[in-house]
């Protein structure tokens, strides 16, 4: 987004402002739900969160994320930061009962405590094992880094860009794998009795913007009342398909991976809702990063209802502009155009599924 004079970004945020739904928005991420409210994000929940280390509460308001003001921006790139945060242990302040605070997603541990023998990076979970100098991953969060690379839990971690990570700490290893101008890193794995050389690349490692106050942040801010970006994509078939075309619909909008298994299991979701609902819901799942052979074979194995369209890969302009870090996202956007609902990652049972039916039922009636 280019940078304007103060004036006129002033201006249009007023008159974009003025032509948004009357439905607040709603962004959940990795469970945790903030709603937009005066001053600008409100989180109303987090018992449900997957997301370990959050340090956000009930009733926090964010205001800044890695020094960039929240309250004028849209649910696309307040995602985006938080992810970013999440992954770059980057700054989070939010007003907590009155008194600002600044928080962070990986907080320090004591020495010798049980968590300072664990931390997160790139989407795995790293262990210590005690009394040694051997690094575990015990866990991989997906649609992440992690596990676009190939990583899995058990494996052995050992040597980060040539480097052995023998007697390196957790904190010293997370912030030699989260460099934010790295353009990928080499890993040393063992799995079982071989090794493997793995390229984890960080989500974000694409150039920055140019404008310089926003340089740190490597994908497009979106101000806060602006309509849902335009795309258009080739079906299977060469078809091109413009999400125009469906302006007056409701879309439920998801970016999946074949190979997310997060993302599989919430297309039996949207597969379900596309043949209940037929033409009052619009489903489009942009697939990235799938190489071709295998999601032809995955949708033979396991077809869907619903239109497949080619979003490409991460760095691609469609996935770019929709700050797309990691995968599941799904966005509802409403008949007029604007996103009303952001979820990232994929909750069994969360409220994805009763927000498209509010939707579709406030439609139905009118």
């Amino acid at each position: 987004m280019r940078p304007l004079p103060i004036c006129v970004f002033s201006t249009l945020m007023i008159y974009i402002g003025a032509r948004a739904q009357e439905t607040k928005v709603e962004v959940n991420f990795a469970g945790i739900e903030i709603l937009e409210n005066d001053r600008g994000w409100g989180v109303e929940e987090t018992r449900d969160s997957f997301l370990t280390n959050s340090p956000l509460e009930r009733g926090d308001t964010i205001l800044k994320v890695g020094g960039q003001i929240v309250a004028q921006l849209g649910p696309l790139s307040l995602a985006a930061l938080l992810e970013y945060a999440q992954l770059k242990d980057i700054g989070v302040i939010v007003d907590r009962g009155g008194r600002e605070k600044e928080l962070s997603f990986h907080p320090p541990s004591a020495p010798g405590s049980e968590e300072s023998r664990e931390t997160s990076a790139m989407g795995a979970t790293f262990r210590s094992v005690e009394d040694t100098q051997r690094i575990i991953i015990t866990d991989i969060l997906p649609g992440n880094p992690a596990e676009r690379s190939g990583l899995k839990s058990d494996d052995e971690l050992l040597a980060v860009g040539g480097q052995s990570v023998g007697g390196m700490t957790l904190a010293q290893l997370a912030d030699l794998l989260s460099k934010s101008r790295d353009s990928g890193k080499r890993v040393l794995v063992r799995r079982g009795t071989h090794e493997f050389d793995i390229t984890l690349k960080p989500v974000y490692w694409e150039q920055g913007l140019k404008s310089p106050e926003l340089e740190k942040f490597p994908f497009p801010l979106h101000a806060r009342g602006e309509q849902a970006p335009a795309f258009s994509l080739p079906d299977l078939r060469g078809r091109r398909v413009a999400l125009s075309n469906f302006r007056g619909k409701p879309v439920l909008l998801t970016f999946w991976g074949a190979w997310c298994r997060l993302c599989v299991a919430e297309a039996d979701l949207f597969d379900k809702l596309n043949r209940e609902m037929g033409t009052r819901l619009i489903v489009l799942g942009l697939n990235v990063d799938d190489d071709p052979k295998a999601l032809q074979h995955f949708l033979q194995i396991r077809p869907l209802s619903y239109p497949i369209l080619i979003a490409g890969d991460f760095t691609d302009p469609t996935p770019r502009t929709y700050d797309l870090g990691a995968l599941p996202l799904t966005i509802i956007i409403g008949p007029n155009g604007f996103v009303i609902y952001l979820q990232t990652g994929f909750l069994p049972g969360g409220p994805l599924e009763s927000r498209v039916r509010a939707l579709v039922g406030q439609i139905d009636k009118k």
